[in-house]
């Protein structure tokens, strides 16, 4: 499994009691749901992408659901937990989705994000180079720990604490983002770094 599902998985997992019931919201190809299942979470995922849904079924046995998003989609308060990794900066109407997630927890539920940090270091020392603003049009909102604590508030959530969050990436990948470089030599995967600060992990209770 890649690393960052893998810490995210262990940190996430240090909150919840035994077979809480998981939402990945956004579970992209499912390494968060395949280890969440391995520990006995009873584990639900969404995603629009219908590969996605056929990949992940297909590998782990685990049904996506990929109908278009509505309230009734789950019912009210039925999570112990909700995670959505690396996906609010792609949504446009991100409160409209978050006011969704909040009506799907359970009172006293959790939920998890991780997002780029629009204040982080490297974003301030990057400027137009930062790796957030590389992934336009895919990244389309953009969050300071400020932004993102108001926004989650006024959807329905309270207790909301920021944690730093980084990831480990080749230099390729790092030079290739700062850079705007797409080809570079085969041996910069080789090299491997511990990005520290660069998103921030978010948590809030229903």
């Amino acid at each position: 499994f890649a690393s960052d599902s893998y810490n995210k998985f262990l940190f996430v997992k240090k909150h919840l009691k035994k077979k809480s019931k998981i939402l990945d919201f956004g579970c992209g190809l499912g390494d968060f749901l395949s280890l969440s299942k391995k520990e006995g979470f009873d584990v639900f995922g969404y995603d629009p992408s219908n590969y996605a849904s056929a990949y992940i079924f297909k590998k782990y046995k685990i049904r996506i659901i990929t109908s278009k998003l509505k309230k009734d989609l789950f019912k009210e308060e039925f999570f112990d937990c909700i995670v959505t990794f690396d996906v609010i900066e792609h949504i446009w109407d991100f409160k409209k989705v978050l006011t969704l997630l909040s009506g799907w927890l359970k009172l006293g539920g959790k939920l998890f994000i991780t997002t780029p940090n629009l204040e982080s270091w490297d974003a301030k020392l990057l400027g137009s180079h930062w790796y957030g603003f590389k992934k336009i049009p895919e990244h389309i909102s953009y969050f300071s720990p400020i932004s993102i604590e108001k926004v989650l508030t006024e959807s329905g959530f309270s207790d909301v604490r920021i944690l730093r969050w980084g990831f480990k990436r080749n230099l390729s990948f790092l030079l290739g983002k700062a850079l705007g470089i797409s080809k570079l030599p085969k041996f910069l995967k080789e090299f491997s770094f511990f990005v520290p600060g660069i998103d921030m992990m978010v948590i809030a209770s229903r």
